[in-house]
């Protein structure tokens, strides 16, 4: 049994430091706001030299360049923003899972508990 308590300890603390990744996905969330602003602002530089019947062609495709480079850098932010909430709720079903565990098996693991209780 004290082979799978610390087992259980090790992986609980595993799981306890991806709890601190939510951070992360805070700060993903700003970028991917930030890019979201970014590309209006590069949409509106184009459509106002579109609009331009004398513009500058090398502008012109300058703002277009400049779009296509923002709206790219969002969509694989995105992109991340779902994979890392998707190992968050992994995580959290194995944290549950051994919580269950440690409950069913009446283990008390005084390393880990307090741990379980600050997430």
């Amino acid at each position: 049994m004290t082979k799978k308590a610390n087992d259980l300890t090790f992986q609980v603390d595993q799981l306890t430091d991806e709890k601190k990744n939510e951070n992360d996905l805070e700060e993903m969330d700003k970028m991917i706001n930030d890019l979201n602003a970014d590309v209006d602002m590069a949409q509106k530089q184009l459509d106002t030299s579109n609009d331009d019947k004398d513009g500058n062609e090398a502008m012109k495709q300058k703002y277009q360049d400049k779009l296509k480079s923002i709206r790219t850098e969002r969509d694989q932010e995105n992109k991340d923003h779902a994979k890392t909430q998707l190992i968050k709720g992994k995580y959290e079903k194995d944290i549950a899972e051994i919580i269950r565990f440690i409950c069913s098996a009446n283990v008390c693991l005084p390393n880990c508990i307090p741990k379980l209780n600050n997430q």
